[in-house]
């Protein structure tokens, strides 16, 4: 499907000298940071058009790297596999101006797709294991769709950019899409006015999944006007265990919210000019850590939304929320923290028992429910005088400089 530009380039690809398998050959350059997650190629070929390409990729062996001309492209499913050490690489000459214009599949195991743009409605579905997406971009709108949806274990996305109408990412822990890694993504424009199920990532699709232990890491991403006039509440929803979110900027956003899901922590993060956002924790045993939310709210749930067989008044139909049981709160700075219920004014009133919060600042956190007081046995206070375990320190601000396909460090 290779189009536009093909004479400019094969005469780029003619002048390289590189327009068939040449060992060791390099081609192209990539910012720092995607380029440190390039592996060095053991052959390469510089690849002018369709014919050649669907050759390249049937004959492919691991330690290849396939690069394509600007143009427009279709990957199809791809179905050979490179190793540990020796990926099979899939990169643009010219960063971001290979554009995929179908749904490709990776079903290939150890597979690198590097400097591509994935057009306003091409997805990717991720079968193989160790598949990376690395300094990519992903330009909406793609309604009511997942962009990348990894069903196999250590999927990485790193330094890309996505903006658009629908799901960004989803990791499919029911379909083993664990251990995987989000690193330095600029998320931007998500999903204004969107439905429900437009989160930004999800990690897990249900409160079944609560005992997967995914092991995925989300850190130094800048989330900004993500879910905001629309039905989705959630930017980043945890519907697993194991799962920590680290060194994250949110600006105007909705809520990184652990939905189901034990052994969580969030850390390091930062929330700002998010009136209807912050963080939600929902289920137990889980950490937030040296966190700042200011103009949004830092909320321990209580099971506010429990069926009325619980005590609460959610439909029986519906399924119901954990509460957030020893939930631990340590050293962060908050405008507004709450604890237990607040939000169902029907509702019974329940209480995050064994929350421990130690060493935050901007005044003690409410208790209870909108209509009647918490159980102030369940909050202990001596809890909240005991020392802090770290001395808070303020989280890092991420810029834009610093994250997505063009960043520096």
């Amino acid at each position: 499907m290779r189009s536009g530009g093909a004479a400019i380039g094969r005469r780029a690809l003619l002048a390289s000298g590189l327009a068939c398998l040449v060992p060791g050959a390099q081609a192209g350059t990539a910012p720092a940071a995607a380029q440190q997650a390039l592996p060095a190629a053991v052959r390469q070929q510089l690849v002018p058009d369709m014919p050649t390409l669907e050759r390249a990729l049937r004959e492919a062996r691991p330690g290849d790297h396939l690069v394509l001309a600007p143009g427009h492209w279709a990957l199809g499913t791809i179905a050979v596999s490179g190793t540990e050490t020796a990926p099979i690489v899939i990169r643009a000459l010219e960063p971001r101006r290979a554009t995929l214009a179908d749904d490709p599949v990776i079903s290939g195991d150890h597979i690198r797709l590097h400097g591509l743009a994935f057009g306003p409605h091409s997805l990717g579905r991720i079968e193989g294991a160790d598949c990376w997406i690395v300094g990519c971009s992903f330009l909406g709108p793609a309604a009511d769709s997942i962009r990348i949806r990894p069903r196999a274990p250590g999927c990485r996305v790193w330094f890309c950019e996505m903006t658009g109408q629908g799901r960004m990412i989803a990791f499919d822990t029911g379909g083993r899409g664990i251990q995987g890694h989000v690193k330095g993504c600029w998320f931007h424009d998500v999903a204004p006015g969107g439905d429900n199920a437009t989160e930004v990532i999800t990690v897990g699709f249900s409160a079944n999944r609560t005992a997967v232990v995914s092991d995925t890491l989300i850190e130094d991403c800048l989330f900004e006007d993500c879910n905001l006039d629309g039905q989705e509440d959630e930017t980043i929803a945890i519907k697993s265990s194991h799962v920590t979110v680290r060194r994250c900027t949110f600006r105007r956003t909705r809520y990184l919210q652990v939905r189901h899901g034990t052994h969580n922590r969030i850390e390091e993060v930062t929330v700002l000019d998010s009136p209807t956002g912050g963080i939600s924790i929902f289920d137990a045993d889980n950490h937030v850590i040296n966190c700042r939310v200011g103009n949004g709210v830092m909320h321990v749930r209580a099971g506010d939304r429990l069926t009325a067989a619980a005590g609460g008044d959610w439909p029986a139909s519906a399924p119901g929320f954990p509460a957030a049981f020893q939930t631990h709160v340590y050293n962060g700075e908050f405008d507004d923290f709450r604890i237990g219920s607040f939000f169902r004014s029907g509702a019974a009133t329940h209480c995050a028992h064994g929350t421990v919060v130690l060493g935050n600042r901007g005044g003690p956190p409410h208790y209870g429910h909108g209509s009647g007081a918490c159980d102030t046995a369940t909050n202990d206070p001596s809890l909240h005088a005991a020392p802090a375990p770290v001395p808070y320190r303020a989280p890092a601000l991420l810029t834009t400089a610093e994250v997505g396909p063009r960043a520096a460090r």
